[in-house]
């Protein structure tokens, strides 16, 4: 499953989120990105799994809940943000709120 921290404001301690994240069973060694906007910061730590490493597209952060699958597509073979890349353009700007 995929785990994320928001915060608003200016950063504070960024280690903090990552030790939120990580320090629980089994996810100590989970990678965590950080996506920084005007407003603040995003941590997520993607599922297990490859291509649902979160992606900025356009502009967007797109990030997967879950391990979902696109039908007719083998993102795997996208690389590290093989479904967030497909997701984010097929959903399109109109679709998806932005950031």
């Amino acid at each position: 499953m995929t785990d994320f921290l928001v915060q608003f404001g200016p950063p504070h301690d960024a280690e903090h989120a990552v030790r939120l994240l990580r320090e629980r069973p089994h996810l100590d060694a989970r990678p965590v990105h950080p996506f920084d906007f005007p407003w603040g910061r995003v941590w997520v730590m993607p599922p297990p799994g490859e291509g649902y490493r979160p992606a900025r597209v356009e502009g967007r952060l797109v990030a997967a809940a879950g391990r979902p699958r696109l039908s007719g597509v083998e993102h795997e073979a996208g690389g590290e943000a093989g479904f967030t890349g497909a997701w984010g353009d097929l959903a399109g700007r109109g679709s998806v709120a932005d950031a």
